[in-house]
């Protein structure tokens, strides 16, 4: 069963990403930000087919320490 999942999640993936980077492809020349509203709702489908069939859930955590002015980010594994 968790292959069949997996591959499930897989065959959608592929496909809804030729679909939405055609669009975005398409929205390009014109209008940048049209590209990106095009990523939003394929990022949400993602997230949805992880939790929906793949039985993924998950939890954001420290969302309250998250700056309000734009930053860069880094992670850098323990040194020792």
């Amino acid at each position: 069963m968790l292959f069949l999942r997996s591959l499930a999640f897989n065959v959608l993936y592929v496909a809804s990403a030729a679909v939405f980077a055609t669009l975005v492809a398409l929205a390009a020349p014109f209008n940048r930000h049209w590209g990106y509203m095009l990523v939003i709702p394929w990022v949400r489908l993602n997230f949805w087919t992880l939790k929906h069939i793949c039985r993924i859930d998950w939890t954001v955590q420290g969302r309250e320490h998250i700056g309000s002015e734009p930053a860069i980010a880094s992670w850098r594994r323990g040194c020792g």
